[in-house]
């Protein structure tokens, strides 16, 4: 896979399955120097990813997904009242324990998202409306795939010092961001850490990216010094 199929693919299994099947060296540019790396996910960035997709599919389950999410973060463990929470009980507990899924969990959520949206269309139009819908939303997950994970052809440099620079503006407006979620906030990240001196280009395009942007983003993560 070349750089431009993993920025412009539509495909979210193509895209995992390349970053599953890439344990040779991806070979990547860095300050001018060529050089190799392997391009390694942990478990937590595994489980965001998912978690996202499901919670899309799942609209009404958004308290057991932050309950989860807060699980993976090590902030909170889920409560055993949910334990008879529908379907995305079984899809949100099975990411917690297996890394990557056994199955291929992306399509089925997004046939049920599909479904979801085009529930009310007449049923003469909803085959071409479903298929259409169908597609928009592999798009969507291809692009919370590039979300989490980043880029595996670059590497984007970060300084710390970035973040104290007025003080700490950029670092109080990253912790509001990562706290609440309002992903909205991120062009304001961006122009802060721009003011302190950032030249991150691949960083700050991504915050200023229409998105989307879920929790786990590569570039949260990376500003907040997350694996």
């Amino acid at each position: 896979m070349t750089e431009s199929e993993w920025l412009n693919g539509t495909d979210p299994d193509v895209l995992i399955d390349f970053i599953q099947n890439a344990t040779t060296t991806i070979r990547t540019r860095w300050q001018g120097w060529r050089s190799a790396r392997r391009f390694v996910i942990s478990e937590r960035k595994w489980q965001l990813l998912y978690l996202s997709c499901i919670l899309r599919a799942f609209p009404n389950q958004e308290d057991f997904a932050l309950a989860i999410y807060r699980q993976i973060e090590g902030v909170l463990q889920v409560d055993p009242s949910l334990e008879d929470a529908p379907l995305a009980l079984s899809f949100l507990s099975r990411i917690l324990r297996v890394t990557p899924m056994p199955i291929r969990i992306l399509p089925l959520l997004a046939e049920r998202r599909a479904g979801m949206v085009t529930a009310q269309i007449p049923q003469n139009q909803r085959t071409e409306a479903r298929r259409r819908q169908l597609a928009l939303e592999r798009a969507w997950q291809a692009d919370v795939v590039r979300d989490v994970l980043g880029n595996p052809f670059r590497c984007e440099p970060f300084d710390p010092i970035w973040l104290e620079f007025n003080d700490g503006a950029a670092g109080q407006i990253l912790r509001d961001i990562s706290d609440s979620s309002n992903f909205a906030d991120l062009p304001i990240l961006a122009d802060a850490l721009e003011d302190a001196g950032c030249t991150s280009t691949g960083l700050l395009e991504h915050l200023r990216h229409p998105g989307p942007h879920v929790r786990g983003c590569w570039a949260i993560d990376l500003l907040l010094g997350k694996s």
